[in-house]
């Protein structure tokens, strides 16, 4: 982690552009743009004390069977790794960790408790939704999806109960703004 210890001096005025954009979920917003003037003097980057926090989940493949395809999680430093799911891969864990989003191989998209991988539950029945991601504010996730074999590879979104799902664009593998529109 970075932090800046002094600020910079501001030469000119921050401009702000502001346009009506449609949002991937079909409604207009409006966005605000603010872009900083150039400065005089940049921050001096320092580290800040602390350890590495948090999770990591991860695949593992140990062959082309979907049988052979695990979900692994541990602690940001290495420790405490061990299996939660099998027939597994692609998986996401969600902005706040509790939960993990991933694909059950030939059976679709899951959500699970990202501890211990229980309270599984199915929320896209779609055999080819892989490359997840979860919007920042959690409600969402951002899939790739292909419903005929060879046919164009879309991003849907469907929310974490498994509602709402939509065609945001044609593409391969998603990510979020910051401000998940």
């Amino acid at each position: 982690f970075l932090t800046s210890t002094r600020t910079p001096t501001v030469i000119a005025p921050t401009l702000t552009f502001v346009t009506n954009t449609p949002s991937p979920l079909g409604t207009p917003t409006g966005v605000a743009t603010r872009v900083p003037a150039p400065s005089a003097t940049r921050p001096a980057a320092t580290a800040t004390p602390g350890g590495v926090f948090g999770k990591i989940a991860f695949s593992i493949e140990r062959g082309e069977r979907p049988e052979d395809k695990y979900i692994w999680i541990m602690n940001a430093d290495g420790s405490g790794a061990k299996q939660i799911l099998d027939r597994a891969s692609s998986p996401a864990l969600s902005p706040d960790g509790s939960l993990i989003a991933y694909y059950h191989w030939n059976d679709g998209i899951y959500v699970a408790n990202a501890a211990d991988g229980s309270n599984q539950r199915k929320i896209v029945g779609e055999t080819n939704a892989k490359y997840l991601a979860w919007s920042h504010d959690g409600r969402w996730i951002a899939f790739r999806s292909q419903p005929a074999a060879g046919g164009n590879v879309y991003v849907d979104v469907v929310l974490v109960d498994g509602t709402g799902r939509r065609n945001v664009s044609i593409g391969d593998t998603p990510s979020w703004s910051f401000d998940d529109k």
